[in-house]
């Protein structure tokens, strides 16, 4: 099982050359914004999912899982990972690992392996994970589950009494040791499984929102602004405040979108953006770390193109929403892609022109003062 105070560092090249992976021809998802963009409009851009693409793995994980480690060892903990205590949010989490875990065995044979006593075994890692006490049949945990609209029937009445019961879930600490643990949160072992930092949505009947409930955000935005303990508990409405791009076109039709989730039919969207501030593609956590706070640079001149190609970083984020059948929960996602300017060159040039061509059409709201 993982045990962080006596696994070896991990030792990403070998990992890296040990197994085929996803490349950017199978969908290249950090393009999908971009391609969607509506000249000088906002929209959700919201897409039905091949539940194929719901995870991509790819030879950055081994990097990306260290560079969580290090956030770990380094003790921010607590930045990158929230939790309600209460059922509702228990029963979210833990049905999230279950269908993760069965949607990789299935998807990844070559990666993952369900074992007996409810574990699986992460060939890339070395590492064997508990799942669940024993072994798991996700009877209804289908990816071709019911049309059911769910609005979080049956969670808010649950959620108030979580509430009610502490203005203190919120602080309630489980105790773990430093990194990656096998007794750890169901959340936490979702990211140390994969790429993607993980937030599970409830719906709160009181304030007829979704709140968030649990969250593990090791990627957050690397502009010094955003902190996943500051919207633990808010409602999707405060969640992206101070986000002008969302407050002045999609805060109404938001909170409707993710009421009208149906269960097996799950979807997918993205964020992009062009940074300056970045240390190249795997600078993805700064948002945390001391001195982020200012880091943002306005300079707008450069002496060379290939300065432009070496300083300018663009970074996108492949989400994907998907409503919980048994808890009702709806979570989400975020698969995060940087890449210098600079390896546009090895792309197609149909991808470079959709990068300049939704530049010159952004709308205003959507680009950082």
């Amino acid at each position: 099982f993982i045990q962080s105070n006596l696994r070896m560092v991990i030792n990403a090249e070998e990992i890296e050359y040990s197994f085929s992976w996803d490349t950017f021809e199978d969908g290249k998802p950090y393009l999908g914004p971009m391609k969607q963009e509506i000249p000088g409009k906002v929209k959700m851009l919201t897409q039905a999912l091949d539940i194929r693409n719901w995870i991509k793995i790819d030879k950055a994980y081994a990097s990306h899982q260290r560079l969580k480690e290090i956030l770990l060892e380094r003790g921010y903990r607590d930045k990158v990972f929230v939790t309600n205590t209460g059922p509702t949010t228990e029963l979210a989490k833990q049905e999230l690992l279950e269908l993760l875990v069965d949607h990789l065995t299935v998807h990844y044979p070559d990666k993952f392996e369900r074992r007996p006593g409810g574990r699986v075994y992460n060939r890339m890692l070395g590492e064997e994970l508990t799942v669940s006490d024993s072994d798991w049949v996700l009877e209804t945990i289908q990816e071709n589950e019911g049309d059911e609209v769910g609005n979080g029937e049956g969670s808010g009445g649950e959620m108030e009494k979580e509430g009610e019961e502490t203005q203190g879930n919120r602080e309630k600490k489980k105790s773990y040791s430093e990194g990656f643990s096998d007794q750890d949160d169901p959340l936490m072992k979702c990211a140390r499984l994969t790429q993607e930092d993980w937030v599970i949505m409830e719906f709160d009947e009181k304030l007829d929102e979704y709140i968030l409930t649990a969250g593990a955000v090791f990627f957050s935005q690397s502009n010094g602004w955003w902190s996943l303990r500051e919207k633990w508990n808010n409602p999707l409405t405060k969640i992206h405040t101070p986000v002008l791009s969302y407050q002045n076109h999609l805060r109404r039709n938001v909170g409707g979108f993710f009421k009208s989730l149906k269960t097996g039919k799950p979807m997918m969207r993205g964020n992009w953006g062009i940074k300056n501030d970045l240390a190249g593609p795997m600078d993805l956590f700064k948002s945390m770390t001391e001195g982020a706070m200012g880091r943002f640079s306005d300079t707008n001149t450069y002496n060379s193109i290939e300065e432009v190609g070496e300083k300018l970083v663009n970074r996108t984020e492949f989400q994907t929403l998907r409503r919980l059948p048994k808890s009702k929960a709806v979570v989400f996602s975020i698969r995060t892609y940087q890449f210098q300017l600079k390896d546009y060159k090895t792309f197609p040039r149909e991808d470079t022109e959709d990068l300049i061509r939704a530049i010159e059409t952004l709308h205003e709201d959507k680009v950082d003062g």
